[in-house]
This record gives structure tokens, sequence and C-alpha cells, in this order.
């Protein structure tokens, strides 16, 4: 009885040896508490994603590290991204930083985030995130959003459906067509409840300046379209002039 004691004991050990409990808090130059920092533990050998949260309104994060050789990766618009060892009663102090994306460095006001019921609300026209290319550039700076290549998934709930001005996006391509500076806001729904169907785990709503087709593609349409219009209308005057003759 004691020899299959010993055992379980050493096996419960070593459980809690691989399920390290990383965790501290978060704060800037000034020692103020930073809300929802980025806080992801990645593969030390190739970055990929393992598990993430973001800090609370008191800075503080808390998180379990599955396995060994991670690196903890801790970031947040506007100031230097931080690459950490793990470890559990962390203090981290973040630096302001210009950010720089594809050799070009940003500069501009901070997004504003604030949570409405279950959704994350960031503000992003105006701020440094507009600053950048592309609507999957904007994802990748966001609370709770994890962009490794085209995939998108949001930390704990998996891969979101994605609507652009309240239209299911068809594909990843409408993402990449959606410049930063067109982008008013970006919701985040992590609970999205009985509206959606029950496979949908998260939502990600962008909502543009212009609506779709408003934008330089619609007036090029529109001018193609009178171009069209107008040659038509030669074309019947000159089929009558022949007529005539």
């Amino acid at each position: 009885m004691n020899r299959i004691s010993t055992i379980i004991c050493f096996l419960i050990m070593g459980l809690l040896l691989q399920a390290q409990t990383v965790g501290g808090i978060v704060v800037d130059g000034e020692g103020l508490p930073m809300e929802f920092v980025n806080i992801a533990l990645l593969h030390r050998s190739d970055s990929l994603f393992v598990a993430g949260c973001v800090s609370d309104k008191d800075g503080r994060f808390l998180l379990e590290s599955p396995a060994e050789g991670l690196v903890l990766r801790v970031s947040y618009v506007g100031y230097v991204t931080q690459y950490l060892t793990p470890a559990t009663g962390m203090h981290i102090t973040m630096s302001d930083g210009d950010m720089q994306i594809d050799e070009v460095v940003v500069k501009g006001h901070r997004p504003t985030y604030k949570m409405e019921g279950t959704e994350l609300v960031a503000s992003i026209q105006g701020t440094i995130l507009s600053e950048l290319g592309f609507a999957p550039d904007v994802l990748r700076q966001l609370p709770f959003v994890n962009v490794s290549g085209k995939e998108i998934s949001i930390v704990g709930r998996g891969t979101p459906v994605i609507y652009i001005n309240n239209r299911k996006m068809r594909g990843e391509f409408e993402l990449e067509r959606i410049p930063a500076k067109m982008i008013k806001d970006i919701k985040i729904d992590m609970q999205p409840g009985a509206r959606y169907d029950a496979t949908v785990t998260a939502v990600i709503h962008i909502t543009t300046i212009l609506p779709a087709g408003e934008g330089l593609g619609g007036q090029i349409e529109g001018m193609v379209k009178e171009l069209y219009a107008g040659y038509g209308a030669v074309r019947a005057t000159l089929h009558k002039y022949v007529l005539a003759r």
C-alpha cells in the first residue's frame, strides 16, 4: 500500500512540474498597471503559439505552461515587445517604443480599448494602428488575437467568424484588401451566444469608414458604367443617322 502511495505521489509531482504556473504583473514606465497587454507562450524553437491571455485592469496575468522549452512574449502596441523566460511572480516593465512594420517606423496615438458586455472594442481610426498596412496587420496587434501566417485565432476561443460591415467574410483575401486607414473600429466578441450558430465560439466585427462599394473601387466602377452608358448613347445616335441617310 505504501508503495502504491509513493508511486501516486511521484506521478502528481511530475504533473505539477510539467504544468508550471506563469504569472505576474505588467506596468508602464511610471509603474502604473497596464490592461489588455498580450501575453503569449511560444515554442522557443519555431515561435509557434502554445497558450496566451491578456492582463487585467490591475496589470495581472496568469496562465499554465504545459511544457518546457517555451518563451513568454509580452506585447502592447506602442511599446517594445519583450521575450522572457516564463516564471511565477514576474514583474514586467514595458518601455515606450516606435512600432516598426516592414522597416517603416509608425508613430501616432495609441488605440483605446474598452469592454462592452462580452465585446472588446478597439478604436482604430486616428491611432497608430491606422498607419499599418492592411487589416491582418491591425488584427495582429489586438488583445486576445493571435495571427500566425493567414490563420487567425482568439485566445481560449479558437477560430473566429469574421464580419466586415455586417457581412460575413468569404475568404482571407478580403482582409488583405482592406487598408488600415479605412478601418473605423474592430469588435471582438468572446461569447457570441444564441445570435450565432452553436459552433461559433468567437466573432470579429470589422467596421470600415466607407461601406463596401463606396470607396475608390466603387468610384471606378461608377465611372466605367458611365462610360459604357455614354458609348451606348453614341452608338444609338450614329445608328439613327445611318438609317436616316
